[in-house]
């Protein structure tokens, strides 16, 4: 997951903000891991390498706008990390880590979400394919994709407009890297179906109803709370 994070990223950044983007990466790094081994000593008083962490860090920094202010990436992270820590019940985490920094940015720091390393599409589904391949979560994405699909397709010829804009509003950096984090996605393949189903719901209902907010983020955050649920009504 790192390298096909810092891949994505590599080919996203454009070469006049190439500097800029290399440095809000570094720095989201840099505060992810410091953050997740300070926290982890508090608590368990252990150094483990911070894998997750990284992970959580590249997503945040590939998710906020590169161009604001880098105190806002701090915040974000940090935010990130102590969720990652502090929120959790029964060893999973309560929310995706990554989304719960991001989330809280946006609402308390004006945080711009503008998913800027989602630029490469096809090198994300390829990379994201074997990714979820190999931890055989293809289900969940392409339940949440094909009827992310179809809400996109029936809202097109509600409105009365041409149906190719809209696969632009489709997220595959959010389906292959956030939807699939294994401590807060459902534990077992038809929990996943719902969740997947729950996910895709849930976008398109918040983008017609709250379009201030971003709605894969808000989407995520409610569907994270459903999970227990999920996993109670399908054992």
């Amino acid at each position: 997951m790192i390298i096909s994070l810092i891949l994505v990223a590599l080919f996203a950044l454009p070469k006049k903000d190439f500097l800029r983007g290399i440095l809000w990466l570094l720095v989201s790094l840099l505060v992810a891991m410091i953050a997740d081994v300070f926290l982890r000593l508090l608590k368990n008083k252990e150094i483990i390498f911070p894998s997750s962490a990284i992970i959580t860090g590249l997503i945040v920094a590939e998710v906020l706008d590169y161009h604001q202010s880098l105190w806002i990436l701090v915040l974000a992270v940090t935010l990130a990390i102590f969720s990652k820590h502090i929120l959790i019940v029964k060893k999973r985490h309560i929310f995706n880590p990554a989304n719960f920094g991001l989330l809280l940015s946006g609402f308390f720091f004006k945080g711009i979400i503008s998913w800027w390393a989602g630029v490469p599409a096809i090198l994300i589904i390829i990379l994201g394919f074997f990714i979820a391949f190999k931890m055989r979560w293809l289900s969940l994405i392409f339940v949440f994709l094909g009827l992310h699909l179809l809400f996109l397709g029936l809202s097109a010829l509600f409105l009365q407009r041409f149906f190719t804009p809209q696969l632009t509003l489709l997220n595959f950096y959010f389906a292959f890297f956030m939807l699939v984090e294994p401590k807060t996605s459902p534990q077992n393949a038809r929990a996943r179906l719902i969740y997947g189903i729950l996910t895709a719901i849930l976008v398109f209902l918040l983008f017609s109803l709250v379009p201030q907010y971003d709605s894969h983020i808000l989407a995520l955050a409610f569907a994270n709370l459903f999970v227990p649920l999920v996993n109670k009504l399908t054992l």
